[in-house]
């Protein structure tokens, strides 16, 4: 549960790397390198999400449930963004080490996991919170489309990753009749 008043002091340490900016590219990847025992222990110590985001991303919804119904079923923004900004992390300095395949690899359970969420969420919050993440993901799959050198398999797996994503439609109608309920 997020607490609007109160910063997670709980999260393990990880560096804090700026977003990823038009142009900035390389100075991110760089900057990921200059950081990467830092990133690499964060990696190692967020078993909690990197099995959270593979099991959301292996599970479709099977309906649509309005968060915020109880009060403990809200959404920690704070928790989520530390798990994908890790893995953000860890995928850049994969692609720093021009392992491209596993980078992507590392990024596409997000994809997965968050258009899950999309899909299965009923209020503007985690729609919200679904947007920042696929933003964030889909610009680190910019950079490694154009950095070449994907293999054609993971290629292909990218396209459909992309190709599964929820329609606008759905994910607005969602949002707005779980607000309205």
């Amino acid at each position: 549960k997020s607490d609007p008043d109160k910063r997670r002091t709980d999260l393990p340490k990880r560096p804090q790397l700026p977003p990823v900016a038009t142009g900035k590219q390389a100075e991110w990847l760089t900057l990921a390198d200059q950081h990467r025992a830092d990133v690499d222990a964060a990696w190692a110590a967020d078993d909690f999400g990197r099995k959270w985001i593979d099991a959301m991303a292996a599970t479709s919804p099977e309906g649509i449930y309005p968060l915020g119904v109880q009060p403990d079923d809200t959404l920690d923004f704070q928790v989520i963004r530390h798990i994908a900004q890790t893995r953000w992390a860890y995928a850049q300095l994969l692609m720093h080490d021009r392992r491209g395949d596993e980078a992507a690899r590392v990024l596409l359970p997000m994809l997965r996991a968050h258009y899950n969420l999309q899909r299965g969420a009923t209020t503007l919050l985690p729609q919200m919170i679904a947007v920042v993440v696929l933003k964030g993901t889909y610009q680190r799959l910019e950079m490694l489309a154009d950095a070449g050198g994907l293999s054609p398999s993971v290629r292909s797996d990218v396209a459909v990753a992309l190709r599964e994503a929820p329609s606008l439609p759905s994910t607005f109608r969602n949002a707005f009749l779980g607000e309205q309920i």
